[in-house]
């Protein structure tokens, strides 16, 4: 705001963060793989889709087994179709619409989410997988660092090959991913909608 606006009092700028909605029933009767990597949202623009799976294309040949799960943004178009079929990933790839009752399930069977967005105002699917026992893997850019804190798993770099590294280390590293795991549900801890609400007065 202020490097916007450098006319704005610093006094009159309070940061009040958001938080998740989602609640686990414990039940789901969703038939999901066995280990997939997770992707939640639209596919479009920012959100930086095409990068996530040319970094999953790069695991084919690994010695880890997984399918990917997309859930949300609609159907595949006939342009994605073709990427993935480009980049081998065509056959591995489930795109899922699901209810808010199921997501909390999708999440807590997921291996890892992966939220490869350049941009977010927020990014409340951090906060949900992290409640919801998933490990997540995004950029330190934008809000992230934020959000995540030193639960998020950050990628050395913005390479395809580097995404892939942090990716592939959440099959191998059961400990590390249990490690993440604790820490993300330290770190949701940290947010809720009353402290949201009692920051208004």
């Amino acid at each position: 705001i202020l490097s916007l606006y450098p006319e704005i009092d610093p006094e009159k700028i309070v940061v009040i963060h958001l938080a998740n909605s989602l609640k686990s029933t414990g039940n789901s009767n969703l038939i999901l793989p066995e280990n997939y990597i997770l992707y939640v949202g639209t596919r479009k623009r920012y959100k930086n889709w095409e990068q996530f799976i040319k970094a999953c294309s790069l695991l084919n040949n690994s010695e880890i087994k997984f399918e990917i799960v997309c859930v949300g943004g609609g159907s595949f178009t006939t342009t994605e179709i073709a990427f993935l079929e480009e980049y081998k990933c065509l056959n591995i790839t489930h795109q899922m619409t699901v209810t808010d009752e199921d997501l909390p399930h999708v999440y807590k069977k997921a291996k890892v989410f992966v939220f490869p967005s350049l941009y977010e105002g927020f990014g409340i699917p951090v906060l949900e997988a992290m409640e919801n026992e998933c490990p997540v893997i995004l950029y330190p850019i934008s809000s992230f660092p934020e959000v995540a804190g030193d639960a998020g798993i950050y990628p050395r770099s913005s390479s395809d090959m580097d995404l892939a590294a942090s990716i592939e280390s959440m099959f191998a590293n059961e400990n590390m991913r249990n490690l993440q795991i604790k820490k993300g549900l330290s770190q949701a801890a940290k947010f809720s909608w009353q402290k949201h609400a009692d920051q208004w007065h």
